[in-house]
């Protein structure tokens, strides 16, 4: 059965056996290697930072890498404080009263922002109706 469902085709082993072969595939791989080992040249015999990087260089990259490696353990001690519960987002992140509290603020200030929409509406209408006199005369 899986024998004559490759000699149908369509399908890899199918144009291996039956057909062209992978050409197509092999030429996509060979265009990307050609690719990598230009870029890889360009690097190795570059004076770009990635050469800076892998072979060493000057010392604007060897700070640039320092900082790199600081700002990366400072927000690793950031997030570490932030699943622990500390700080604000913290705080949201592991306690779920104070997301419901803050849902529920954000929730009263929606509903109070339709309120008072509703009530300019309001007023704009009255102020568009004709007035009607109900002062009472006395004969």
């Amino acid at each position: 059965m899986a024998v004559a469902r490759v000699r149908r085709g369509p399908g890899f082993a199918h144009d291996v056996i039956y057909g062209d072969g992978p050409t197509k595939e092999i030429a996509q791989v060979g265009g990307a290697a050609e690719e990598l080992a230009l870029a890889l040249r360009g690097i190795r015999e570059g004076d770009g930072f990635a050469h800076d990087v892998l072979f060493g260089g000057d010392s604007n990259t060897s700070d640039a890498l320092s900082n790199v490696t600081t700002i990366t353990a400072d927000l690793r001690d950031i997030v570490r404080g932030m699943k622990q519960g500390k700080g604000t987002i913290g705080a949201l992140l592991v306690d779920p009263t104070i997301y419901e509290d803050v849902k529920r603020v954000l929730g009263n200030v929606e509903r109070n922002s339709v309120l008072r929409a509703l009530v300019r509406y309001s007023i704009k209408r009255d102020e568009q109706r004709p007035k009607v006199d109900v002062s009472k005369t006395s004969k």
